[in-house]
């Protein structure tokens, strides 16, 4: 079952770099100012909307860091100190598109470099949250959870929000070219 996995996630993590890469070309002609127009959106603009995505993926993945079998942390997530602290799921960490692009950039590398540094048995391990690291506890008793259920809702969480982009972007008038997963990844080798 780790292998099978660990061969979904690897597409999961070409998905969503070739996603993020897409709509940040699709926008980066676009006024900053019209990026964070309030549109009624769950996170109220575009770039809120993407910042937003961002700042669950940190705190996912800090969280990740905490994995058992890996007493000292992944190696691969040690980089994670070099994006900006994630608190708040509205926080704001970088207000424009340039500095947005190239973080975003970063971090898509370090998900694909991360999926491929799990081992196959690792899937399966639970993981013990607590209240500072997991995104969706609403009260104060740690969320344990196997790690691949964490992993799939790092992906499926970007998803869900690309998706509402994808309508925003579509009201300005902005059209994609390609949102199929099959298609995205077809070209993929792992």
């Amino acid at each position: 079952m780790g292998r099978l996995l660990k061969e979904q996630f690897a597409k999961l993590a070409v998905y969503n770099s070739r996603m993020n890469e897409q709509i940040i070309a699709a926008i980066s002609h676009v006024p900053n100012k019209t990026l964070w127009q309030d549109k009624g959106a769950e996170f109220g603009s575009v770039l809120g909307t993407l910042n937003h995505i961002m700042v669950i993926d940190l705190l996912l993945l800090k969280r990740f860091d905490t994995h058992p079998a890996y007493p000292n942390g992944f190696e691969m997530l040690q980089s994670l100190s070099d994006f900006p602290q994630a608190g708040s799921i509205r926080q704001t960490l970088y207000p424009t598109l340039s500095g947005f692009t190239q973080a975003r950039q970063a971090l898509d590398a370090l998900i694909t470099n991360f999926v491929h540094e799990i081992k196959d048995e690792e899937f399966g391990k639970t993981l013990n949250g607590s209240p500072s690291v997991d995104v969706n506890s609403q009260n104060n008793s740690p969320m344990n959870q196997p790690f691949y259920l964490l992993l799939q809702d790092l992906f499926n969480h970007q998803t869900h929000h690309r998706g509402q982009i994808t309508t925003l972007l579509s009201q300005m008038g902005i059209k994609l070219k390609e949102t199929d997963f099959l298609a995205l990844v077809s070209d993929d080798k792992n």
